[in-house]
């Protein structure tokens, strides 16, 4: 989907399409709105509650039904053999706690929807998956706010951003690829990294 797409559906619908975005599209719509906030859209707070509500919402809802989607579309066994040299290490650095992992794989790109279903196949309770979730959602969406803040800060020193709609989508567009490189990058070295050890 087009950046321009995201931009107007958030100065549209503002809260609602936040607390959606976050839930359908994650850290692409969480980026442009912190981007957004920079120019005075939102409080920063108010983007963090309603993401934080939305990532909530929707992990909950792969750790309720994800295993049984897959599974409809037969793709459970594929995506469960092609993590296993993951799921191993995982279990490896968190034994008998694995919930534990919901603390730092937001930052591990690719790998969190799968870790979700894993803990639910886990029979992990669902109050202890939604509080550890809660925690590495609030510390991963603070960085991606404050990433995002600092990017429309930075660059709406120079541009009046607001006011022309292409370069606004244009910077966030710019924001949102570096994002992606710079954590896949460190996705794979760590996910190297934990099944070597």
């Amino acid at each position: 989907m087009e950046t321009n797409f995201f931009i107007e559906i958030l100065t549209l619908y503002q809260m609602p399409a936040i607390f959606l975005g976050s839930f359908l599209f994650g850290e692409t719509v969480i980026l442009a709105a912190a981007f957004l906030s920079a120019h005075g859209l939102w409080s920063t707070w108010t983007i963090f509650w309603l993401a934080l509500l939305g990532t909530l919402a929707s992990d909950a809802l792969w750790f309720l039904y994800g295993q049984k989607i897959l599974t409809l579309f037969h793709r459970w066994e594929k995506y469960q053999r092609g993590s296993e040299k993951f799921l191993r290490a995982l279990e490896k650095l968190t034994g008998s706690r694995p919930h534990l992992a919901l603390l730092w794989v937001k930052a591990v790109y690719g790998v969190r929807i799968f870790t979700i279903m894993y803990l639910s196949v886990r029979k992990t309770d669902f109050w202890t998956f939604i509080a550890f979730d809660a925690v590495g959602s609030a510390w991963w969406l603070g960085v991606i706010i404050l990433f995002g803040r600092l990017a429309g800060n930075s660059i709406g020193d120079t541009l009046p951003l607001i006011d022309n709609l292409k370069y606004a989508a244009a910077a966030i567009i710019l924001v949102i690829v570096l994002w992606r490189l710079t954590f896949t990058w460190i996705s794979r070295r760590a996910i190297r990294e934990m099944e070597a050890g």
